[in-house]
């Protein structure tokens, strides 16, 4: 499998492409993202996802064909159980998921929609999502009100969040 492989092994491209044919491909099959959801949760959601935002939100994507919802109301394709079940918030998928949320560097615009895509699999895949998003955000204020300064004439912003902020008023 692309998805695969250390930095150097796997050209940044390939990586990308592979997650988005899995994530097409999910559609149609979604026992293929089941039976690997574990190597798919350790690569895109962690380690290249972190890194490639790209690569995280393909992985978002792809994960969202697990909920048979996401294939249709007449789509009948099992994906190992008889019954569609959500993954508790102990589950390595959800925590990797928050963690995501969390821990991404991104640029503003990719940034939101990595996020938005993350929390659209916690809404899809897991129990008690408004619990996991309600802790998301109680952590994510925290973190921004320590961090603002004192001083609202020393607050910088990326630059580059500055001049997305701008063009998009």
């Amino acid at each position: 499998m692309l998805l695969k492989g250390t930095k150097n092994d796997v050209p940044k491209l390939h990586r990308r492409s592979a997650i988005m044919l899995l994530s097409m491909l999910g559609r149609a099959r979604p026992e293929m993202i089941a039976e690997k959801l574990d190597l798919l949760v350790a690569t895109g959601l962690t380690g290249f996802g972190l890194t490639d935002s790209y690569v995280a939100l393909y992985t978002c994507f792809a994960l969202q064909r697990l909920n048979p919802r996401q294939r249709g109301a007449k789509a009948k394709v099992s994906i190992g159980h008889d019954s569609f079940v959500r993954y508790s918030p102990l589950h390595p998928l959800t925590v990797r998921l928050s963690d995501l949320v969390l821990g991404l560097n991104a640029p503003y615009a990719m940034w939101t929609q990595v996020t938005e895509q993350a929390i659209e699999c916690l809404y899809l895949l897991t129990e008690s999502p408004d619990k996991t998003c309600a802790d998301l955000i109680r952590h994510m204020t925290a973190r921004t009100f320590s961090l603002l300064p004192t001083d609202e004439a020393t607050a910088t912003i990326a630059d580059e969040d500055v001049q997305y902020v701008a063009n998009n008023k």
